[in-house]
């Protein structure tokens, strides 16, 4: 049912890729971030994560650790490359083009320009925030080996609308 209600139609393919604060705890639950896995990693859940010792951790509450809990937690999150664009160790790109959990189908199509609705559950609140950017592959994502960069990720920073609950 998740999946259905965040489908949404558009005029051109733009991919979701969101990056919060390593003092933020949460997840984007709509749509559907890169952790949900289509194919379950384990047979008990479609959720993969980073468990405390960077080792992949299968769970929903583990999913929330992409970002927040990776390369010594807040100590590593200033430090260039302690993580990588999907949120994994930054060496290891797990979750990237070529990675045991990498690219998966689109979870979502959006009209350039429109409103997007977005879910987001915070587990802890630290003074962190979310950003949310769009990055359209070279090729427009006909392949999904094709790598994104931060420079195509930069290309396309989404504004939050006055609208939303709690804005500013």
């Amino acid at each position: 049912a998740m999946r259905g209600e965040c489908d949404i139609s558009m005029q051109r393919l733009l991919m979701l890729s969101w990056a919060a604060a390593a003092m933020a705890h949460g997840n984007m639950l709509c749509p559907l971030p890169r952790q949900y896995r289509d194919q379950r990693p384990v047979d008990w859940t479609h959720w993969m994560g980073i468990g405390p010792d960077d080792s992949f951790a299968a769970g929903f509450a583990n999913a929330a650790n992409l970002n927040a809990n990776i390369g010594g937690g807040t100590g590593g999150s200033s430090q260039p490359g302690s993580h990588g664009l999907c949120g994994d160790i930054g060496a290891r790109k797990g979750f990237s083009e070529g990675g045991a959990y990498g690219p998966t189908l689109p979870r979502g199509t959006f009209v350039s320009g429109a409103t997007m609705a977005v879910d987001i559950r915070l587990t802890a609140y630290h003074a962190g925030w979310f950003e949310f950017r769009l990055g359209v592959p070279l090729d427009g994502g006909v392949d999904p080996t094709k790598p994104m960069t931060q420079n195509l990720l930069n290309q396309h920073v989404l504004t939050i609308h006055p609208s939303t609950p709690h804005y500013p």
